[in-house]
């Protein structure tokens, strides 16, 4: 099994502090729609095809790559997006037919409103995401949420497993912050403290292990944990 990454471009409607890209989204080039279909023409039987950006729900051709997806004989595809385009009705019901091998791994960064606006410089966005999470598990999509650990949310992580089980996701893997984009310019102001972060961690697997979230360390999109955190491994 491989995973082959169908770039879709930098654009984004969130302004993330932690966002590796940074200001790429404003000088790369526009993603290759033919480029993308070529990636998914490549995939073979066991292949996961994963659609990254930027914000890959932004592209209009979506809908149409992940039907070309589909149509591969057991191909599976994973679309990391921030869920705020789902959080209309429609539009998860336009992915969610698109694609029955479809999954989703959603960007979050908090517990709260506060919290993950914060984080993402977009008034509004919390709502939206936990909105588009509901709205894909009631269309049978699986979701998994991943969240960049920082200093600001690190002491609420217990709370956004609590999160992630009420809005019915199926798995939460908390991310290494990396200093690279937007994160590199404020990193003394946003990266955890080690020492104190690990207990919280700690914490989070245990209440991930009693309400049945399956929790585990490491990179968003990576199979494997990774990072300064990676010694807790997978918890559940």
């Amino acid at each position: 099994m491989a995973r082959r990454t169908v770039f879709l471009g930098f654009s984004c409607n969130n302004r993330c502090i932690v966002c590796a890209q940074g200001d790429l989204r404003a000088s790369a080039p526009l993603a290759s729609i033919e480029e993308a279909s070529r990636t998914i023409d490549a995939a073979e039987p066991g292949d996961v095809l994963c659609f990254v950006g930027g914000e890959p729900t932004l592209v209009g051709e979506l809908p149409d790559l992940l039907r070309r997806a589909a149509d591969r004989p057991s191909v599976s595809a994973l679309l990391q997006t921030n869920g705020r385009r789902l959080a209309y009705p429609a539009y998860a019901d336009v992915l969610a037919q698109a694609s029955r091998q479809l999954s989703l791994d959603v960007s979050l960064f908090g517990s709260s409103a506060a919290m993950h606006d914060y984080h993402t410089s977009s008034p509004g966005s919390f709502a939206q995401t936990a909105r588009g999470i509901q709205n894909a598990r009631a269309r049978g999509m699986p979701v998994g949420v991943s969240v960049v650990v920082t200093r600001s949310n690190f002491r609420h992580l217990v709370e956004v497993v609590r999160l992630v089980r009420a809005l019915g996701a199926d798995a939460l893997r908390l991310a290494h912050l990396e200093p690279l984009g937007s994160a590199r310019a404020s990193l003394l102001r946003i990266s955890p403290n080690e020492e104190l972060a690990r207990p919280v961690l700690e914490a989070a697997a245990t209440e991930g292990r009693r309400l049945g979230v399956q929790v585990t360390v490491g990179e968003p999109g990576e199979p494997g944990p990774r990072g300064r955190f990676a010694g807790l491994g997978p918890t559940a």
